[in-house]
């Protein structure tokens, strides 16, 4: 996945497909703005103040998650990679919540993988506020 994430920054791919199984699966894009309409009712200012309140509410964890790296504390990194993990599922950014994921289960393997991923969380979160912030 981290290849696949590399060649969509690389050659700007918004959606890379990758084989599992026999059968493609598109998981790597943005932002999932299509199943977040149809999740929220089609309700666009809901969602538009959703997605103002995510990019409010996002930094601060990005901030502990940091601290939490460079301290190698493993419970507070799988603490606040779960909850931007949550945040971006919530709002259909699936590349933001496969990076926290990845975090997460990485948390008490390998803090230098850790710190690449949170690299690549802190791009997808600035092109995301450079593309959907307003």
């Amino acid at each position: 996945i981290l290849f696949l994430m590399l060649d969509k920054y690389l050659y700007g791919n918004n959606t890379v497909s990758i084989e599992q199984k026999n059968q493609t699966v598109d998981v790597l894009i943005h932002y999932d703005k299509e199943a977040t309409l149809e999740k929220y009712d089609h309700d666009e200012i809901f969602i538009a103040l959703f997605i103002k309140t995510a990019f409010e509410t996002i930094p601060p964890y990005i901030i502990a998650l940091e601290a939490a790296i460079a301290a190698n504390d493993e419970k507070q990194i799988k603490f606040n990679a779960h909850t931007l993990k949550g945040m971006a599922r919530t709002i259909g950014f699936n590349l933001l919540m496969d990076i926290s994921l990845q975090i997460e289960k990485k948390s008490s393997i390998d803090i230098m993988k850790c710190n690449k991923l949170l690299t690549l969380f802190k791009q997808e979160f600035e092109y995301l506020v450079k593309e959907y912030g307003n």
